[in-house]
């Protein structure tokens, strides 16, 4: 009995914490501030994006067809024009959009580094971590060994951490080599470049209608 009146509580608990979050939620976006979810998925928002992109240019081609077949050709082109600007519209507005996911992915990405970053475990480990390299920096330290070391910094994209790592380590090249391509490795995720790419690739759509594996191999992806 008691697990039940408790299960109620928590369950009541959570509906007003949910609730409470989304009139903040409402509140901030009314005032043109955009809050980004811990679990955001820029690629996600791509797909749903242009999946609702396609839904309306279908709904319109529908109604342009059913004046086609309803009306004479005069009458037809006359209620055409307006959903015909309407596609216009569409592309544009879809077309700003997915420019804006860009920009709001790049704002998330730097969210999760500082926030990362100033995580007090991690401040830890890396104190850790630059100590067991200080005592190793003279020694052949294992490629596997050394990433194990410098994980936490990998995962914090730390890229300042790992280039004073580097330099403790100047003398020992293979250690070298490995936490310089560790540092490409963050930065081309810093760059975004696979969703620069996707973004491309649905612009090119949007615009032309092209729709290529490349399309296709992303709306799979994120489907």
């Amino acid at each position: 009995m008691n697990n039940e009146i408790n299960e109620q509580i928590d369950n009541s608990f959570d509906q007003i914490k949910a609730e409470i979050s989304q009139q903040v939620m409402t509140e901030l976006a009314s005032k043109g501030i955009d809050v980004i979810e811990k679990d955001y998925n820029a690629g996600i928002e791509v797909a749903k994006l242009i999946n609702s992109y396609n839904a309306t240019i279908e709904n319109i081609e529908t109604q342009i067809n059913n004046n086609n077949e309803k009306y004479k050709e005069s009458v037809a082109r006359v209620k055409n024009y307006e959903l015909h600007l309407d596609k216009q519209d569409l592309k544009r507005e879809t077309l700003d959009k997915l420019d804006s996911i860009l920009e709001k992915q790049q704002k998330f990405y730097e969210q999760q580094v500082k926030d990362k970053q100033a995580d007090p475990l991690y401040k830890e480990a890396k104190t850790e971590a630059f100590s067991v390299l200080n005592l190793l920096k003279d020694c052949e330290i294992p490629t596997n060994k050394l990433l194990e070391i410098i994980n936490p910094m990998v995962e914090a994209s730390d890229t300042k951490a790992l280039e004073i790592a580097q330099i403790l380590l100047q003398k020992n090249n293979m250690a070298s080599y490995a936490i310089d391509s560790a540092i490409k490795g963050i930065n081309d995720l810093a760059t975004n470049s696979d969703l620069v790419t996707m973004v491309s690739t649905m612009r090119d759509y949007v615009t032309t209608g092209n729709d290529g594996l490349s399309y296709f191999a992303y709306m799979s992806r994120y489907k």
